[in-house]
């Protein structure tokens, strides 16, 4: 795999700059787009949140759902809700005139075409926290509707503004990490099998390798990263900041996957670059835990694929393959 990482990169070092297109939640490389974290594929078209709209985006048009005015109607139902006290709780934070919610798409399944299951994340718009709500919605293309399915347990509690990742798709089925357990749904989000318990301690952050739910647990002193098996229902330590020599320095969130391929991207040791701080960064591969440094110091590393962008201030963002100690910068151009 690095031989070929090194290959493909003296390859698209020789190719013209401008085959590499990057712009928002997209990614092209030599005319293959790729669509980071925060959009998603649905009916050949993009899906993405924006403010507390939800727009699929086609080439030539773009449909919107106002979620702010779909919201008002859920939460007038105490039952959607587990009853009075909950429900009268988020009504006062989303009519109580401090901004509301933020909604925004954290989970995303396609189920048929032009249907798809997505957990919905209400954060409280004026508080750096975790979401107060999470929902399990279905989706429909044509037209472009929203339907409730249920409200989800609390999980991850006491971490950043990072939602809990909790849907994920395993050998052509899919698995929702609800009530303390990791359980199969059918396409309408109904539980079929049970498949491990899961310990509210830990934040799901998503699905690597197409197998394991990978983890950070809520320990403020040991940011510690998991891994539970779907194929067995086990779970196992990757890496602990406490007993590795790279320091965590306060980082409230330092993990972040790649959502297509096998690895887990952690942050740490920020310094300041004018008025930004930037941070060094560490690929871990599961499920083995192999470590390796990402060269160079970055305000924000997002992945596209198989590749990383990285924002420095004043400079041109960088484009790295993730194949471990072979990963090299390929410059891309402003746009």
């Amino acid at each position: 795999m690095y031989f070929l990482a090194a290959i493909l990169g003296a390859n698209m070092l020789g190719q013209s700059i401008a085959r590499l297109r990057h712009g928002g939640t997209e990614l092209v490389v030599q005319g293959k787009t790729f669509v980071s974290s925060g959009g998603f594929h649905f009916d050949v078209g993009s899906l993405v949140s924006l403010g507390n709209d939800l727009i699929l985006q086609y080439v030539d048009r773009q449909e919107k759902i106002d979620l702010r005015a779909v919201e008002k109607g859920w939460f007038e139902d105490d039952v959607r809700w587990g009853g009075n006290y909950q429900a009268t709780r988020l009504r006062k934070i989303a009519f109580g005139g401090d901004g509301g919610f933020y909604t925004n798409v954290s989970d995303f399944a396609p189920v048929g075409p032009g249907k798809a299951l997505a957990i919905l994340s209400l954060t409280e718009a004026a508080k750096i926290q975790g979401p107060q709500a999470q929902v399990l919605v279905a989706l429909s293309a044509s037209p472009f509707r929203i339907k409730w399915i249920r409200y989800l347990s609390g999980m991850g509690d006491g971490l950043s503004a990072e939602p809990a990742h909790r849907l994920y798709r395993f050998r052509n089925h899919l698995y929702l990490n609800d009530t303390n357990q990791i359980s199969r749904v059918d396409s309408s989000g109904i539980v079929v099998k049970k498949i491990c318990p899961w310990s509210i301690d830990l934040l799901p952050l998503g699905l690597v390798g197409d197998r394991w739910v990978i983890s950070e647990s809520t320990n403020v002193y040991d940011r510690t990263l998991e891994a539970t098996d779907l194929a067995t229902g086990e779970g196992r330590v990757l890496f602990s900041p406490t007993t590795s020599s790279y320091t965590l320095e306060e980082i409230i969130h330092p993990y972040d996957l790649d959502r297509s391929g096998p690895y887990v991207l952690y942050k740490y040791s920020g310094s300041a670059v004018g008025t930004a701080i930037c941070h060094k960064f560490l690929s871990i591969h599961v499920p083995d835990g192999a470590v390796h440094e990402i060269p160079g110091d970055y305000y924000t590393l997002q992945s596209y694929g198989p590749y990383l962008v990285g924002e420095i201030p004043h400079s041109v963002a960088k484009l790295f393959f993730k194949y471990g100690r072979e990963a090299g910068p390929i410059e891309l151009p402003p746009f």
